[in-house]
């Protein structure tokens, strides 16, 4: 997966953490903002390992079953998003709602975790 579609998972599959995890998130998009793909992708994999001592079924799948599995869902829930949101009366669905609030916590300057 490139950078770009391990974000895009990244923000759906945010909303299984607290705001602890979540939080530890932000600042490692923050820290590597200058780094390039490859190693931001690194970086955001040892966060996430972190995390996962937090979670029982990470840590008896283990850290890298565990990742792949969630990262693969969610791209394919994202990707099956982008053809079929439907936006009644213009407002944003359940998962639109989920990707921007999640977008906007690990992107935006000025956003307290």
């Amino acid at each position: 997966m490139s950078y770009e579609d391990v974000i895009q998972s990244l923000v759906l599959f945010m909303r299984e953490f607290d705001s602890t995890a979540k939080a530890k998130l932000r600042s490692m998009v923050i820290m590597s903002s200058d780094y390039d793909n490859r190693d931001k992708k690194f970086m955001l994999k040892t966060s996430l390992y972190d995390i996962f001592w937090k979670i029982p079924q990470a840590v008896d799948d283990g850290f890298n079953h565990y990742l792949n599995e969630k990262m693969e869902f969610y791209y394919h829930l994202s990707e099956y998003h982008k053809v079929n949101c439907n936006k009644l009366q213009g407002k944003p669905c359940n998962i639109c709602k989920v990707r921007i609030n999640n977008f906007d916590l690990l992107f935006e300057e000025g956003i307290a975790a």
